[in-house]
């Protein structure tokens, strides 16, 4: 399902204007951190974006796991309301 939204390209370098050919998925969430009520989000398809091998290795960085979830909630309406998706977003309160 992520392959095919994804249209088996590297959502980082689709940001820059690319079309590199995927070959790695990514848990923007790391999934040590979909623990407790929010485990769900290991299999969330929100939480999980193609990435070439170059991208995905070493883990992009903070502001990259922000543009990608900017990316996928624009471009398929995602919401992205749980405190993780927050966080990442630099949308948590306080």
């Amino acid at each position: 399902m992520v392959w095919e939204r994804d249209r088996g390209f590297c959502v980082l370098c689709s940001l820059q204007g690319q079309r590199i050919r995927a070959t790695e998925m990514h848990h923007i969430i790391p999934r040590s951190r979909c623990v407790g009520r929010y485990r769900y989000l290991r299999e969330d398809v929100r939480n999980v974006a193609m990435l070439c091998r170059l991208c995905h290795h070493p883990s992009p960085s903070r502001e990259e796991k922000r543009l990608m979830l900017c990316y996928l909630r624009d471009t398929y309406g995602y919401t992205y309301d749980e405190p993780p998706f927050k966080e990442a977003l630099g949308e948590n309160d306080g």
